[in-house]
């Protein structure tokens, strides 16, 4: 298993008027880290970022209908490292690519 995963702790509303950044984060935990998506600011925790695994895109979505109360929805997710859907990897980050598109395969959701 991987380190801790960064989780998604505060989602800003633009814009940021660049004398409030130092203000702002004395309120985040150290490591916080400030990224744009689409038209807002998304704070995360310290700790590995997942890019696009369906389970961390799940908690991510969890993360931010409870912090806006807003609905949110992905595209459909592949693999990084091969762009298969059904490759175990594209399910979970920590699982091994197996460069495969194959139904049935373990780790995967559409196993």
């Amino acid at each position: 298993m991987s380190a801790e995963r960064s989780r998604l702790i505060d989602v800003l509303d633009l814009p940021i008027p660049l004398a409030s950044f130092g203000k702002m984060a004395k309120k985040y935990p150290k490591g916080a880290k400030l990224s744009q998506v689409g038209f807002r600011f998304w704070v995360r925790s310290a700790g590995e970022q997942c890019f696009g695994c369906i389970t961390c895109e799940a908690e991510d979505r969890a993360d931010f209908n409870r912090l806006t109360g807003e609905m949110t929805f992905g595209g459909m997710i592949v693999c990084p490292d091969c762009g298969c859907k059904r490759c175990p990897k594209a399910t979970q980050h920590d699982n091994a690519c197996t460069g495969s598109n194959d139904p049935g395969q373990a780790g995967s959701i559409y196993a």
